[in-house]
């Protein structure tokens, strides 16, 4: 009798646990479901690993470049906050930021700001290129950084990314 009670937790175990991960996060077929839904991606090929860094809604490194990127979703802190306002407030903690390109352009119908700069983090050089997008009182940093030297070698498949970037409702 107990064997049995023991199989029965052991499968009652494993179903919490699928239950739970399904509901924190979804991928079929190479696409990337966001826990609160709001968006969806296309993730890039197998030479790209999860990794969790923090409050990411998904992070991914690509070991051969030396290169990583980020997702992260937040609530706006007002509407009258601009998009200049949110990209300084992405890059507080680097030092030495030089800007090499800032426009805006469209995803998914949406205008956001795409900046890419090289600077310093912890005394490391890193090159940076970021998209910010605000849309539906929520702020996406979509962040890509490697150092200066492998910056480009990755960069194609980041761009991807972003541009699979598909809201939902």
């Amino acid at each position: 009798m107990k064997i049995v009670k023991d199989k029965k937790w052991v499968i009652i175990s494993f179903i919490l646990l699928v239950i739970n991960n399904c509901q924190s996060t979804q991928i079929i077929d190479n696409k990337f479901l966001n826990s609160q839904r709001f968006y969806k991606i296309t993730l890039p090929d197998e030479s790209w690993e999860r990794v969790n860094i923090n409050k990411e809604d998904i992070a991914m490194r690509n070991k051969e470049s030396n290169a990583m990127f980020a997702i992260i979703s937040h609530p706006m802190d007002t509407n009258k906050t601009t998009l200049d306002t949110l990209y300084k407030q992405l890059f507080i903690g680097i030092k030495r930021n030089d800007i090499v390109n800032k426009q805006y352009v469209y995803v998914n119908n949406q205008r956001v700001l795409n900046i890419v700069l090289e600077g310093e983090l912890d005394n490391f050089k890193v090159k940076i290129s970021a998209y910010i997008i605000n849309v539906n009182d929520l702020v996406h940093d979509i962040v890509y950084w490697s150092v200066p030297e492998k910056f480009d070698s990755s960069l194609g498949d980041f761009e991807r990314v972003v541009e699979s970037f598909e809201f939902i409702n």
